[in-house]
């Protein structure tokens, strides 16, 4: 279930750092999800083996940064993960390739995603997918 991997996504992202929510806190996670496999400008893609979903990729369309040329149309990938023992299979370039084929439909120009720059095989995962960096986004806790 996709849920499932989206609270796997969380958890991941919660041990890089307290800023991210742990999956258990987020009441309202459930309904998100379901959302999102009904949003019309959004696209969630599933990986399965005998039935069982072993990753996905959710992209959206997006609205262009306002500094960005008028002619840019925006989308993002929201999410992709694919679970530790099917890594290394071309199952998240798998979904990748189909996730940009479904925005390249809708003429996207640039597709951006952010990733955590700790998670080094996440980032030269995506170097390799042909994402370069691009801007750093930057974070100060105050509390």
């Amino acid at each position: 279930m996709v849920l499932a991997m989206v609270k796997e996504i969380v958890r991941q992202h919660n041990q890089l750092d307290v800023f991210y929510r742990k999956p258990e806190t987020m009441k309202n996670l459930s309904s998100d999800v379901g959302k999102w496999l009904r949003e019309r400008r959004g696209l969630v893609l599933v990986a399965e083996i005998d039935g069982k979903v072993i990753g996905y990729v959710r992209g959206s369309l997006g609205k262009p940064h306002y500094f960005a040329r008028e002619s840019e149309v925006i989308a993002y990938v929201d999410d992709l993960l694919v679970n530790k023992q099917y890594r290394r299979q071309k199952i998240g370039e798998q979904l990748l390739v189909a996730l940009l084929k479904w925005f390249r439909s809708r003429k996207v120009t640039t597709v951006m995603l952010y990733v955590d720059v700790r998670n080094d095989s996440a980032i030269k995962f995506w170097e390799r997918m042909g994402f370069s960096k691009f801007t750093l986004r930057m974070k100060r806790d105050l509390l």
